[in-house]
Formats: structure tokens, sequence, C-alpha cells
């Protein structure tokens, strides 16, 4: 249950000061705790991290925002913030100090034990966005000669500092060989050694993986967590499920502004400044207008066919709105393939081919609801074969470029996400712009 259907912020607030604060609390998930903070002020979020433990102090710590840990770590002083960050996990630890500034960074480590340092430095390494960056590091391995038993007993004695444990790591002379999950030690028999009953048949990445690649291998495997191992096979850590669907959460974040004509805000969107979201914005907008200038120039070049047939201009908007519904359509399709995994650049001919026969049929119907649209309004024939073909040629275009573009841009190490809805509508409002006047030219046999 929300903390909000049990109780309410101004119930919160009177028993700050209160031992009955302590009881409330309990009662909350972290995330609820850390919610509840982010809505008081400066002095009463320390008030009410003082009344946490460590360990929940930690766990509600990581909930919050980089804007809003700094301030409270500083508020809290070198002792207990030493507490909280000892208690925390080296992902979310890691993230926290990748965050701060150099200087800031170092003093924080400085609190930590000097191992616990270490592991953090290990994994700032790593860039953020690969499963190097991702991983934890507290995890359970033991040769494959110990027995269940002493495996169960292994997770009791670290299962309070892991993060989560979901599988037990079998080695060899310190390389990753199998693992043995949960259920399997619970059904099997005390004496049996892990080599018996371990899965040797392992999925594995690398440090350097980015975390796309890791969140289709947990997806696909519906695993729970996934070892990241070093060439020599040795395991380094850990991803987990819960990290990558924080990834498959920014990952959609950023794919849903960049196809929106915008950079990824890094906050939540009432948070962010607004010179910051200015900033986000107003490049995509400047860059796509100075590419409409170009239909300026167009239609001032074809100034006589429009002069020769002023009712071209009526059927301007359906064409570079018919091209650009078609082109986005087809590049949100294939770019949804790509970041499942069901598409790669070299099924290229497969929808190019795909493509092409959609728009041949897709741009015959919109092409014949233009003739006939013309045809009703009392235009001539002439017209209503220009607005057709264009129709058919500019739709064609857009669904080609659409499909094929996104697997350039992978192939090249883009991302495909830069191929937003306003670029592709712009792109074919220009193309679509010199087709349709070209068109025009040719049936009214006007030399341009």
């Amino acid at each position: 249950m929300a903390w909000k259907q049990q109780t309410t912020l101004a119930q919160i607030k009177s028993l700050i000061a209160s031992p009955e604060l302590d009881t409330l609390l309990a009662d909350f998930l972290p995330a609820d705790v850390a919610e509840i903070i982010t809505l008081l002020d400066a002095e009463d979020r320390v008030s009410i991290f003082n009344h946490l433990s460590s360990d929940l102090g930690a766990r509600v710590f990581e909930h919050l925002e980089p804007r809003d840990q700094k301030p409270l770590l500083n508020a809290l002083g070198p002792e207990r913030a030493k507490q909280i960050l000892g208690e925390m996990y080296s992902d979310n630890l890691a993230d926290f100090v990748g965050e701060l500034p150099p200087e800031q960074a170092r003093a924080v480590l400085s609190l930590m034990p000097a191992k616990d340092a270490q592991e953090i430095r290990e994994l700032l390494v790593y860039p953020e966005n690969t499963a190097g960056g991702l991983m934890i590091k507290e995890f359970i391995a033991l040769e494959q000669h110990h027995t269940v038993d002493e495996a169960i007993a292994a997770i009791r004695a670290n299962a309070s500092t892991n993060e989560s444990v979901y599988y037990v790591y079998v080695t060899l002379q310190d390389k990753f060989v199998g693992v043995v999950s949960l259920r399997e030690l619970i059904l099997a028999s005390p004496t049996s050694p892990l080599q018996e009953i371990m899965e040797d048949n392992v999925i594995t990445v690398s440090p350097m993986t980015d975390q796309e690649e890791v969140a289709r291998l947990l997806s696909k495997y519906d695993f729970l967590a996934l070892p990241v191992v070093n060439e020599q096979c040795v395991i380094l850590g850990l991803v987990t499920i819960d990290d990558v669907l924080d990834v498959l959460s920014e990952e959609a974040s950023e794919d849903i502004a960049m196809l929106g004509g915008s950079q990824p805000l890094e906050e939540p969107y009432l948070s962010v400044p607004l010179l910051s979201m200015y900033k986000k914005r107003v490049g995509w907008l400047a860059g796509l207008a100075l590419l409409l200038v170009m239909t300026s120039a167009i239609m001032e070049r074809y100034e006589v066919v429009l002069e020769t047939m002023v009712a071209l201009t009526f059927f301007i908007p359906m064409l570079i709105a018919a091209g650009g519904n078609a082109g986005t359509q087809a590049a949100t399709l294939v770019i949804r393939g790509m970041a499942v995994g069901e598409i790669n650049y070299r099924h290229w001919l497969k929808i190019a081919r795909t493509e092409l026969t959609m728009g041949l049929m897709l741009g015959a119907t919109i092409g014949l609801i233009g003739y006939i649209r013309a045809v009703m309004i009392g235009e001539p024939i002439t017209l209503a074969l220009t607005v057709s073909l264009s129709l058919l040629l500019v739709i064609l275009l857009a669904v080609l470029t659409g499909g094929l573009l996104p697997l350039v841009l992978r192939a090249i190490k883009i991302d495909p996400a830069i191929l937003s809805s306003p670029f592709i509508t712009t792109m074919v409002d220009v193309v679509g712009l010199l087709i349709y006047f070209a068109v025009a030219a040719y049936f009214l046999g006007i030399v341009i």
C-alpha cells in the first residue's frame, strides 16, 4: 500500500520530533520514504533521515535523485554520511560518486574503507552505459568442490550485505565455470558438490558490453542476473534485473524524446530549469527551421508552375503530411524492431523489399484519394494525375528512407532515434515539394 493511502504529509511533519515517527517509517518501503523526503524542507529531511537505521537510510538514499542526494549527504555530517555510504550497494554508490565533481568524489571515497573505495574506483573506470558501469560487486562465488550445505551457509552469511542473492557462481581456480540457482540448491542433496548440480552452459558478458545488449540477453533468457567476466573468465560482478529495468526506462525516455525532436531530459520535467529545457529543445527546431528555408527556394524556382496552375497549392499540405506520416511510420517500426533485437543491418534487403511493396500499396491508396478529391472539386485531369502520382512517389521515397536510414545509422554507431519524427517530416517536405513541382511541370509541359 502506498504511503499516501496510510497517512498524510501533514501527519508525518507533526511527528518529526516524536519517537512515534520510527514506528511509522518502519511500515514504509524505502521508495516511499524517499518520496516523503523530497516533499520536505532541508531541515526536516535531515531530521527524518536521522530516524532511519543505517541500512534503511542507505536504501532510501539510493532512491533519491542526485540533486537531492548531494545536499542531504553534506547536511548529515561526516560520521552519519560514512554510515550511509558503508551500507550502499556498489553500483548505486558508483553512480552517486560518478555524478560528483572530482574534489567531492575524493572526499566521499575518503569516508569509506580502503577496500570499498577501491571497488568503486574500479567501477568508475567503465562507461556508465556498459555492463561494467551497471554491475554490482556483491555476489557469492564458491569453488566447485564445495557442497550444497556449504553454499547455503555462505548465502546466510552474506545475504545481508548482498543486493540480491539469485545464484551461487561456481569457480575452478578462480575461473567462472558454472552457476547454481537457489531452487537447485534447495532441491539438491546437502552433501552434493556444486560441480554435480551446476549449469555449465552459461551466458556471460564482458564489462564493455553495451547496456542495451545486456538488457536483451536478460530478457531473452529470463535471467535475474547476468555475470560480467574479464578475458581470463574471472567473474567481476553481476548485472541484476532491477538495474536493467532502470536501463530500459532510461532508453525508452531517451528514444521518445529524440523521436519527438528534443534532447532527453536528465531530470524530471517539472524540475528542469527553463534555460536548460530551452537548450534541449531549440537545437532541433532551429536546425529544422533552416532546412525548411529550402522550401521557399523551391517554390520560388517553380513560381511559373504555380502561376500556370494556382490550384496546385491546395494539395501541398496533403502531400507533405502524407509523406511525413508514412516515413515516420516506417522508421518507428524499424527502430522498435532494432531495439528488441528483431532487426539488424543484415536485414536491409528484406526491409527494402517490404517497404518498397508497402510504399507502392500505400502510395497507390493515398494517391487514389488525392485523385478523387481533385476531380470532385472540379480540377482538370492534369492536376488530378499530378497529385496522385506525386503522392505515390513521395510516400514511396518516405517509407524507403524511414525503413533503411535507421539501419545505416546503427551500422555507423549512431543512435537511430536521432532519426526523429520532425526530421523525417521536414526532409519529406523539402523533397516532396521538389517531386510535386517536377511532376506538375512535366504534365504542363513547362521546362524549368
